[in-house]
């Protein structure tokens, strides 16, 4: 690979990687960092980016991301401002606790955490998905992924 289209190659990669994270965290509301943080260490040479400055990276992307989405979600009157402070005043303080204790760890342990953390929480969602819909009627999924597909509408707006 030649060195100058190194530079360039990289932000392609950048790109594609934020495009998928982007689209994963405005479709379901997480999982971009699982996208993000194993796309970052990867060891190539358009990315081999330490846990921590992955972890960082994350962060700062999905910063941005979460303001477009969570922007949309709120012009669309879907998000109640009271509980989203609620969890994310906390989020805040706590998020800088967590960056604080990460730097004290190596590679290894924060690895260890994010696969940790996602081998829990990726059941305890479904886990929970199938408790709501034994509580409460479910609309016809597939029908309405169908028309949402098959309409179109609002993909790219902001309105």
């Amino acid at each position: 690979m030649s060195s100058s289209k190194l530079p360039f190659l990289r932000h392609a990669y950048a790109m594609a990687v934020g495009a998928t994270a982007g689209l994963t965290a405005g479709l379901v509301g997480w999982g971009a960092a699982q996208v993000i943080i194993p796309s970052m260490i990867y060891p190539s040479p358009l990315a081999s980016y330490s846990q921590l400055s992955a972890t960082g990276i994350s962060l700062s992307a999905l910063s941005l991301s979460s303001i477009s989405s969570g922007y949309r979600f709120w012009t669309d009157n879907k998000v109640n401002i009271p509980i989203a402070l609620g969890i994310g005043i906390p989020a805040v303080f706590s998020a800088r606790v967590g960056s604080h204790f990460a730097k004290k760890l190596s590679g290894n342990a924060l690895e260890l955490f994010f696969n940790g953390f996602s081998l829990v929480l990726i059941p305890t969602h479904f886990w929970i998905q199938q408790r709501r819909a034994a509580s409460s009627s479910v609309k016809d999924v597939h029908r309405e992924i169908a028309e949402v597909c098959k309409s179109g509408n609002g993909l790219f707006s902001l309105t």
